[in-house]
């Protein structure tokens, strides 16, 4: 078990040759599928996700979450109750919305000192979920 997020490309990245061949499957999170019937060949080499990044497992996020607490300088409302509250919570988001104070957040960690690999790497992955995010207009979804 463990903690992912995904961010859904918008319909518009999608070559106009593509885009008639996918539904909006939820609205809340931008989730598209290809319709009923579309050919496996077109199908193939296209991806529906903008970013996907791995978070951890619950250790892992146990650990990120008391590693932010200490190092924070701002608080991290947005990082702790809303991404690292559980180690396994899925169908969540963030909204477009939230990524601005999520990247505030992210600036206001102290990554300097001893054993910051897992939280560099963290807020490196957070980043580039906060610019898919941006990029594409969805929110991040925990899967």
């Amino acid at each position: 078990m463990g903690l992912d997020a995904v961010v859904y490309k918008k319909l518009q990245s999608f070559p106009s040759k593509i885009q008639h061949l996918l539904q909006l499957v939820d609205s809340a999170t931008g989730e598209m599928d290809f319709v009923d019937g579309t050919p496996d060949d077109l199908r193939t080499g296209v991806s529906l996700i903008a970013a996907d990044e791995r978070i951890g497992n619950i250790a892992n996020v146990h650990w990120l979450t008391r590693e932010i607490q200490q190092r924070s300088r701002c608080g991290c409302n947005v990082l702790v109750s809303s991404v690292l509250y559980s180690g396994s919570h899925c169908g969540d988001v963030l909204t477009v919305a939230q990524t601005a104070s999520l990247e505030r957040e992210l600036d206001g960690i102290d990554t300097a000192g001893e054993q910051t690999g897992n939280l560099v790497e963290f807020i490196a992955s957070m980043r580039r979920l906060t610019a898919a995010s941006r990029e594409q207009g969805n929110p991040i979804v925990f899967v």
